[in-house]
């Protein structure tokens, strides 16, 4: 690919500039603990964010934003345990997703010998 770059000099200065630029961070599993407290509560990424290979990002964040709104509207309403059953309920899907990831995880078998996927089927729950 070199090659081919450096016959594109245009090209060649673009990926280069944008290369110097790019860094990586981890983009592993997590759920913020606690999830809520004495007037506030975590929602979408910021509570629960998922492998982005799942795909379930943004369908998790518009779910926890309902559910969110919706204790927020309990709490409003002298409902002293509404962050405490948001909570609940950000536990049970990190649960049930982890148990979803493991199966998946468990089921790529293509390419046992490369880090990334050793990390996974060494049973690490939260590895990047």
């Amino acid at each position: 690919m070199q090659i081919a770059l450096d016959r594109a000099p245009l090209t060649s200065g673009l990926v280069r500039s944008l290369a110097a630029a790019t860094y990586t961070v981890s983009a592993c599993s997590a759920t913020l603990e606690p999830v809520a407290g004495e007037g506030w509560l975590a929602v979408g990424d910021a509570a629960i964010a998922r492998d982005p290979l799942s795909g379930q990002g943004i369908v998790t964040a518009m779910r926890g934003a309902v559910v969110a709104a919706k204790a927020v509207e309990d709490l409003i309403h002298g409902d002293p345990l509404a962050l405490n059953a948001y909570a609940a309920q950000v536990r049970a899907w990190r649960r049930s997703y982890l148990a979803a990831r493991r199966k998946v995880y468990a089921g790529q078998t293509r390419w046992p010998d490369r880090p990334f996927w050793r990390r996974r089927s060494l049973g690490r729950s939260d590895a990047a």
